[in-house]
């Protein structure tokens, strides 16, 4: 099947300028907020290795996350607590909060991905999707249900991991990544009935080696990797997160309500196919899947189809490998922040003088050219690169040191202000976060 991208923009235009927002009060009534205490502690993710590192997005997408969820009908929602179990709730204004246990998640650790947010994504009345924060997902349903109780059983499992992306130091065994489900839907086909979701993921960039050549530091990395403005005679960085469309067929257990299984059995290993995948410089903030093949992410900067990884092809532990040990490879800059200012090192590749080297700082961006050094300008030139922020361009400046070593030093319009990013566009480098490192 072919994939077509469409991409919305918001006319601001249209919007008033003097609307301020509406103004909102509580209810005068006592009764209008009411507060319930859940019975126990809710999830939280488990806490990051030392090697692990994270972009800015998968940072926020952690601090920010709703650790409730929709339930499968009105007036319900479900949290998974800190022991792994989901708990659906069932709000009545009239008494107290109903819980019913659904299913205690496995609790396992991976090689290959890190641990973030458990998840729950109702599917429908007696359907829903329980992701365990690592890589594993569950299908658990509704088996049987009297006014006293309800039974709830899982009836498939199914990995969304591919091996080792990205998110750590140099060698390929510590780098790990952090998946996210971002939406989930249940769709019918024929007789078929499957579950339709989106996972990002940051993938790894390439690294361009002295050789002239490229090595991907991971699975899935794009060949071709430059700052943002380089010359069009190279391609611009790719961006660092991938979106896989995934469909779940499930087993004949579902579509047929007169089953009753056996409450100590097993839940099947499923097989999730790729339809496709998107690439995108954010974690995707919505997601809905609509009519037919359709669906809506809300992203920022938009996204990219790249079908480069095959569709449909079958997603199982046996196609996935663990690469072979990499040397460490520099990235092509490093960057890092204080309050006040942010500084940037390039190594070049040879020699170059003062005089070669063009460097315009404006408060918006960053234009870089070299004269009679074709191997800094194949590499490192680049013509108005929007930052992430506003500096103050006379107070920024560079140096050049031993002819090799050329830093920025850029300071912030707005002190106090943090960088995710160095540029506007997030192309993968993270900011080197340990002074040690960095010098």
């Amino acid at each position: 099947m072919s994939y077509t991208v469409l991409d919305f923009q918001p006319d601001t235009a249209l919007l008033n300028p003097r609307f301020d927002g509406y103004k909102l009060r509580l209810a005068e009534s006592d009764n209008a907020t009411k507060i319930y205490s859940l019975e126990s502690k809710t999830a939280s993710p488990q806490k990051l290795p030392n090697s692990a590192q994270l972009s800015y997005d998968e940072t926020y997408f952690r601090v920010h996350y709703n650790h409730l969820s929709i339930g499968p009908r009105d007036s319900t929602f479900v949290y998974i607590d800190s022991a792994g179990v989901a708990h659906m709730i069932s709000v009545d204004e009239r008494g107290p909060l109903q819980t019913i246990v659904l299913f205690a998640i496995p609790q396992q650790e991976s090689d290959t991905a890190l641990a973030g947010y458990p998840g729950a994504y109702s599917l429908s009345d007696s359907l829903i999707l329980l992701f365990d924060g690592v890589e594993n997902v569950y299908v658990i349903q509704r088996v049987s249900a009297t006014k006293e109780r309800e039974q709830w059983l899982a009836i498939g499992v199914f990995c969304i991991g591919s091996g080792p992306i990205a998110a750590g130091a140099a060698e390929p065994y510590t780098r790990r990544t952090m998946h996210s489900i971002v939406g989930a839907a249940l769709v019918s086909e024929a007789a078929q009935t499957s579950i339709r979701l989106h996972v990002c993921s940051r993938v790894d960039r390439p690294i361009e080696t002295t050789a002239g050549h490229n090595e991907n530091r991971g699975i899935g990395a794009h060949p071709g990797l430059a700052l943002p403005g380089a010359a069009a005679s190279r391609q611009q960085a790719p961006p660092p997160f991938c979106i896989k469309a995934m469909q779940v067929d499930l087993p004949q257990l579902v579509r047929d309500a007169d089953v009753q299984p056996d409450q100590s059995q097993v839940p099947l290993t499923l097989y999730p196919r790729i339809a496709h995948t998107l690439r995108s410089h954010a974690i995707p903030e919505y997601c809905e899947n609509t009519a037919g093949d359709m669906y809506v992410l809300g992203v920022r900067d938009g996204v990219e189809l790249d079908d480069t990884e095959g569709a449909s092809r079958p997603h199982s532990p046996s196609n996935t490998s663990l690469p072979a040990v990499l040397p460490h490879i520099p990235d092509l800059y490093y960057w890092s922040q204080t309050p006040s200012d942010v500084t940037v090192c390039i190594e070049l590749p040879v020699c170059v003088s003062a005089q070669q080297i063009q460097c315009v700082l404006t408060h918006l961006a960053i234009t870089l050219r070299f004269n009679d050094a074709p191997e800094c300008e194949a590499k490192y030139g680049f013509n108005h690169a929007m930052l992430c922020d506003e500096i103050v361009a006379d107070e920024s400046v560079w140096t050049i040191e031993n002819g090799r070593l050329l830093t920025l030093y850029l300071q912030k319009s707005r002190e106090g202000a943090r960088w995710p990013t160095l540029f506007s566009k997030d192309d993968g480098v993270l900011e080197t976060m340990d002074p040690n490192e960095f010098a």
